[in-house]
């Protein structure tokens, strides 16, 4: 949950579908637009329709916004496990790993 301007907590989103969980879990890995609609056999603007439909969901701006929001969340697939989960997320063409405990 995200602390709002009237110092009260934004809940967590609904639930995503189960093909949402799949983009933003290849989201996650590191994957662009395109390497999704690949591996889903999906369009890419079909993702970035996606895409744009969990941002607005998750109230965020970028994919790693988005993928910290979500393991936050707790709607990570590592989550429940208590393992933690390595999370990659390119910025300015440079890869970043963040591990999630």
């Amino acid at each position: 949950m995200r602390i709002n301007s009237a110092g009260g907590q934004d809940p967590a989103p609904t639930r995503i579908s189960p093909r949402q969980t799949e983009v933003v879990e290849l989201v996650a890995s590191g994957l662009c637009d395109k390497e999704i609609a690949q591996k889903l056999h999906l369009a890419e603007e079909t993702v970035g329709w996606h895409l744009k439909k969990i941002f607005r969901l998750y109230r965020v701006h970028s994919r790693a916004a988005l993928v910290a929001r979500w393991m936050i969340d707790g709607q990570g697939r590592h989550a429940a496990s208590g393992n933690p989960t390595n999370v990659g997320v390119v910025c300015a063409n440079a890869p970043v790993v963040l591990s999630i405990p």
